[in-house]
């Protein structure tokens, strides 16, 4: 019974992640079928959250991720990067933060809504600095 319940409890953390990849902007952003079938390829948690390989785990208690960490960087495919996103539900406690962990932030994890924020900032950057780099640039005589 309880492999049920963790697979349950896994899916449900898929699909809360996929809502907030989705409201981040990843609008074809969907849970995969199943991340690993007897003993197959390995696929990503969510897709079509490029440029991200994502691994989601919801556990009843955090006591390390780690080691998640280190599976997500071997198991992530070129060219993505890797990203674990994970959440403690304890049912003693309400309102536990996705916390994320990305090359950048690995060792610290941040929370998603500081994450939202650093990628809001930096697809503002791209927007405004793309019309600069297809300019075309005189040749010098």
């Amino acid at each position: 019974m309880s492999g049920r319940k963790s697979r349950s409890k896994g899916e449900s953390g898929k699909r809360e992640a996929a809502k907030l990849w989705v409201a981040l902007g990843w609008k074809d952003c969907i849970q995969s079928a199943s991340s690993q079938q007897g003993g197959g390829s390995r696929v990503a948690d969510l897709l079509n959250t490029d440029p991200y390989w994502v691994e989601v785990k919801k556990c009843a208690v955090v006591s390390g991720w780690r080691s998640w960490w280190l599976r997500v960087v071997a198991e992530c495919r070129k060219p993505y990067k890797p990203l674990l996103m994970y959440r403690e539900s304890s049912t003693t406690k309400r309102g536990f933060p996705w916390m994320v962990v990305t090359d950048d932030h690995q060792e610290i994890p941040i929370t998603w809504s500081s994450f939202a924020e650093e990628i809001k900032r930096k697809q503002k950057r791209t927007r405004t600095t793309i019309g600069r780099k297809l300019q075309p640039v005189a040749k010098q005589p």
